[in-house]
C-alpha cells in the first residue's frame, strides 16, 4: 500500500469568477449541488474550528444540515467541548459574525436514536 499515491481529482472545472452567484449562499448551494450530483461521500461534511479560553484551537468534522440566506445550520449537544468553546469565545466568527444557541424540534427529532442530553444547532 502506497498512501502517498492516493489521490481523487477534484478539479472538475475551473473557477471562473465571471460565473459566481452574488450572493454567497447562492454560490454554496450551487456547489453542494454539484457536489451531491458527482457522488461524493458525505458532501455535507465540514470542518469546524473553534478556540477554547486557553487559545488553542481544536477542528472537527461537524454534518451540516441546512443552509439559508441567514447561515449554516449544524446540530450538537449542549454538553459537547465545541458549544464550550464556542460560548465562551467572544471572537467567534461565522458567516456573519456571530454564532447562536437554538433548542430546535428539528434537531430533537434528527438526535432522538441518540438522545444523550439537550441537543442545540446553530445557526
Amino acid at each position: 500500500m502506497n498512501l502517498s499515491e492516493m489521490r481523487r481529482n477534484y478539479a472538475a472545472q475551473a473557477l471562473d469568477l465571471g460565473e459566481l452567484r452574488l450572493s454567497p449562499f447562492t454560490q454554496f448551494d450551487h456547489w453542494m449541488r454539484q457536489a451531491i450530483e458527482s457522488g461524493l461521500v458525505e458532501p455535507n461534511a465540514m470542518a469546524l474550528a473553534t478556540v477554547g479560553t486557553d487559545g488553542q484551537p481544536t477542528l472537527r468534522t461537524v454534518l451540516l444540515k441546512g443552509f439559508d440566506g441567514n447561515g449554516f445550520v449544524f446540530y450538537t449537544n449542549y454538553a459537547s467541548t465545541k458549544v464550550g468553546q464556542i460560548d465562551s469565545n467572544p471572537g467567534r466568527t461565522t458567516v456573519q459574525n456571530s454564532a447562536s444557541i437554538r433548542s430546535d424540534r428539528i434537531g430533537q427529532t434528527y438526535f432522538k436514536p441518540l438522545l444523550r442530553g439537550e441537543i442545540i444547532f446553530w445557526r
